[in-house]
């Protein structure tokens, strides 16, 4: 095949991958699970360990109206939860079916304090802009966790989209499956500000 043909096949596939950016969409390469000491439940996965959350009072519970999840968050719940009621493959390790997820105000607050990060200050990683997990995310709300978990993603346009690619990958499959998780709470925000059209959270968590 003629070199020029070449050059120019290059340079037509890299104008149409960089025409699809705001288009494209993805998981993170790796989610993030933290346990406390002496809990072996979850494997520690996380390259900053988190510090322990403080020894203090329960904050007052958050206001049960206030606390209802939307349509779109009750969608993602009864998501995960409808995967969890099923014996799954993740990754060549099968979960049995285990029990359901609950909402959770303060893992919301978390969850949508981390894609609002993302999608304002246009980045995607664990990591916030101001350096913490989410394990001091979680802590910040006053929950007093044993084991907590983060999936995120970037570009996907419904729950149903972003969940079907959770699932597909093992990491993130494993955090939904996980049997050690009682709580839950997710975010999305939409923005045509950044890279990505959307920027979804998942937080898992099981309390002290």
């Amino acid at each position: 095949m003629p070199r020029t043909f070449l050059l120019l096949l290059y340079f037509l596939t890299s104008a149409l991958l960089l025409l699809g950016g705001c288009d494209s969409s993805q998981v993170s390469d790796a989610p993030v699970n933290e346990t406390q000491p002496n809990d072996s439940a979850l494997p520690d996965d996380s390259n900053n360990p988190a510090p322990l959350p403080p020894e203090t009072s329960n904050p007052p519970p958050p206001d049960e109206q206030a606390c209802q999840p939307t349509a779109s968050e009750q969608l993602m719940l009864d998501l995960v939860n409808a995967a969890r009621a099923q014996t799954r493959d993740c990754g060549g390790q099968t979960y049995s079916a285990t029990s359901a997820l609950k909402w959770n105000c303060n893992l919301l607050a978390a969850a949508d304090k981390h894609s609002r990060d993302m999608a304002t200050n246009n980045f995607f990683n664990h990591t916030g802009s101001d350096g913490l997990s989410v394990s001091n995310r979680v802590t910040t709300t006053g929950y007093q966790w044993r084991a907590v978990g983060e999936n995120i993603a970037a570009g996907q346009p419904a729950e149903e989209v972003v969940m079907q690619d959770w699932i597909g990958s093992p990491g993130h499959c494993k955090n939904i499956m996980n049997p050690t998780y009682e709580d839950f709470g997710s975010a999305v925000i939409f923005t045509d500000q950044a890279d990505f059209s959307s920027y979804w959270t998942q937080v898992f968590a099981a309390a002290r």
